[in-house]
């Protein structure tokens, strides 16, 4: 063959292979574009899984300035996004136990001794028929979470391990694990966006009247929530003295004298409250509700 022939033999084949790597790449494309296809039917198909979530607030905010004292309730909340149940404790403790607070930074416990407050409670939210949604509570050791339902607790650090409050900012989450040998049932571990605490010093803020005042009226919730009644009626005492145009200390006034024993002394209190609700479409159901209660028991 002349030198001529050969270079065109040589360019020929040359473009031989380039087709066929060309016809090779292309079967590879379309292989892997097929392939992702059946992944992403079989996704789609296939029923999602559960999703449980942990969220956190406390005294009913995500970042709060407090005074020395002030108790700090932790609310914490379990959901589940999808509508395939999770079980979560039971007969080895309730999912309550399983939950802890803990320094988001390095994952310490708190600073503050802290204790439940009251019973975990799921909230159920049920349809009623077409008309507006009902909502039953109930409350269990196990929380059994699916969409539509939300289990909450409340993790409370007293006024009195508060005393000692050191100023500075606290950066908190909430974590919750679940493991166990039985290869059936959700395990996991969840964490909750933080929360941010910010403990100030009395004589060096200048919001110290606002501060020594929700003091006083988260002092009352957690006295009464902790059976304390005495102590919930002084707290709630100050509390009405320094916003006297506030019902709502004055019917948590009411409920410390009941519990006391004094229903009379409340019932006049309730009426107090009455006189300083604000006029609205809405009448002050919880006042009446109270005021109907005591006057029933004499």
């Amino acid at each position: 063959m002349t030198p001529a022939g050969r270079r065109l033999a040589a360019a020929f084949a040359a473009i031989a292979l380039i087709l066929v790597a060309s016809w090779i790449a292309r079967r590879s494309i379309e292989s892997d574009r097929r392939a992702g296809m059946a992944r992403a039917l079989t996704a789609a198909d296939a029923p999602p899984g559960p999703q449980p979530a942990l969220s956190l607030n406390v005294n009913g905010n995500r970042r709060i300035e407090v005074l020395p004292s002030t108790p700090l309730l932790f609310a914490v909340s379990l959901t589940n996004r999808s509508d395939q149940e999770v079980t979560i404790g039971g007969r080895l403790g309730s999912w309550a136990s399983r939950v802890r607070l803990t320094q988001a930074e390095t994952g310490a416990a708190l600073s503050w001794s802290v204790a439940p407050l009251g019973r975990p409670e799921t909230i159920v939210i049920t349809a009623n028929g077409g008309g507006a949604p009902g909502i039953d509570v109930e409350t269990s050791g196990a929380a059994v979470v699916r969409s539509g339902r939300v289990s909450r607790m409340i993790l409370a650090a007293s006024p009195e391990a508060m005393a000692g409050a050191r100023p500075g900012t606290y950066v908190m989450r909430a974590e919750l694990e679940q493991g166990g040998l039985m290869p059936w049932g959700w395990r996991g571990h969840l964490v909750s966006a933080p929360v941010t605490i910010v403990v100030r010093e009395a004589d060096r803020t200048s919001n110290r009247e606002a501060l020594e005042g929700a003091r006083s009226a988260m002092s009352t919730h957690y006295f009464l929530a902790a059976d304390r009644p005495e102590d919930a009626r002084r707290a709630a005492l100050d509390w009405s003295q320094r916003d006297p145009k506030n019902p709502v200390p004055l019917m948590l006034l009411g409920d410390a004298v009941a519990a006391l024993g004094r229903p009379r002394a409340a019932l006049t209190i309730y009426r107090a409250a009455l006189k300083v609700s604000p006029r609205s479409y809405e009448p002050p159901a919880l006042l009446y509700d109270r005021i109907v209660k005591l006057s029933a028991r004499k």
